[in-house]
C-alpha cells in the first residue's frame, strides 16, 4: 500500500498538573416527596467523602455507593444514585458536589414466595430465613438466606431475589 496507513504513529503527551481542588461540600439531594430516607442518611463525610480535603473522584464515587448501600440495608432496597452535579470555583480552588439519590419506597419483608422446589418442605426452608415478616428489608439478609439454603446441600444453586421493580402502590 505504501501510504503509511499501517505504520504505528508515535504520540507524545505532556500533562501538567493544576492546582488540587478542595471538596468544599458534598450533599445528598432527594426527590421532593422524600422525607424519611433523607432523615436516615448520614452526611457524605461519614461515608468516606473527602469533605474539607482534596477532591478525589474515586472517594466521592465510593461514598455515593456506600450511601446507596446503606439505604438498601435499611428498608430501601430499590435505592439508586440518579445523578450528580458538581460546581467548581476556580478562584478558590474548591468544588461542591450534589449527589441525587432516589431511595425508592420504604419496604418491609412480607410473605416469601418459594418457586421451583416441588420436593422440598417449604416450612423447613423458611426456618433459615434471617428476617421476620414486618422487618425493614435489608438486602444483606437476602444473600445470607441464599447462602443458608445452598449450605443445606438440598440445592446445587439458587437465587434469593427481590422483584426487579418495586411493588406497585408503594
Amino acid at each position: 500500500a505504501g501510504d503509511g496507513a499501517d505504520q504505528p504513529l508515535a504520540v507524545t503527551m505532556t500533562v501538567e498538573p493544576g492546582r488540587a481542588y478542595r471538596l468544599e461540600r458534598h450533599i445528598w439531594s432527594f426527590p421532593a416527596a422524600t422525607t424519611s430516607a433523607e432523615a436516615l442518611l448520614a452526611p457524605a463525610a461519614k461515608f468516606g467523602s473527602p469533605v474539607g480535603e482534596p477532591a478525589v473522584a474515586a472517594q466521592i464515587l465510593e461514598a455515593e455507593g456506600r450511601a446507596v448501600q446503606d439505604l438498601k440495608q435499611r428498608g430501601y432496597p430499590y435505592a439508586k444514585r440518579t445523578g450528580r452535579e458538581a460546581v467548581a470555583d476556580p478562584e478558590q480552588a474548591t468544588i461542591a458536589v450534589i449527589t441525587n439519590i432516589d431511595p425508592g419506597p420504604f419496604l418491609v419483608f412480607g410473605d416469601v414466595s418459594l418457586d421451583g422446589i416441588p420436593d422440598v418442605d417449604e416450612t423447613y426452608l423458611r426456618t433459615y430465613q434471617p428476617w421476620k415478616k414486618g422487618e425493614p428489608v435489608d438486602v444483606r439478609q437476602l444473600g445470607e438466606y441464599q447462602q443458608s439454603l445452598i449450605q443445606t446441600s438440598l440445592f446445587l444453586a439458587g437465587s434469593v431475589l427481590l422483584p426487579e421493580e418495586a411493588p406497585a402502590g408503594q
